[in-house]
């Protein structure tokens, strides 16, 4: 960026034989910094980002850990397709959270101090 400016700086100069050097030189560099950039942005994408392999390699082994394959139902049966497996786990959490009616709210509220007023 600062071989740019300079750059740009010497082309709106008045021309003479140093400043036309200096011109010649700054281009000079700035070609060698882009053929740099190329350079490393062509190895990059020709041996690729290392990094990513393994991380890409410690998400699939995550996957395949975190992965059910059967479910043992209450009756001792074994569930492996994931359809029934899906649909079992979605019944057993929604029996988990939803209310069965039977605690006394009575007791919840109890120490709550009634702030509503006319």
């Amino acid at each position: 960026m600062r071989l740019a400016k300079e750059l740009d700086s010497l082309l709106n100069e008045e021309r003479d034989d140093e400043i036309m050097a200096k011109i010649i030189d700054t281009k000079i560099h700035l070609n060698m910094e882009i053929d740099k950039d190329e350079i490393a942005r062509a190895n990059w994408l020709r041996l690729g980002d290392k990094n990513l392999a393994f991380f890409q390699k410690y998400a699939t082994i995550r996957r395949q850990a975190n992965l059910i394959s059967k479910l043992t139902s209450e009756d001792g049966n074994e569930i492996t397709t994931g359809a029934e497996i899906n649909e079992r786990t979605t019944i057993f959490f929604k029996e988990l959270f939803t209310s069965k009616g039977v605690a006394n709210s009575d007791k919840v509220l109890d120490g709550i101090e009634v702030s509503i007023t006319d």
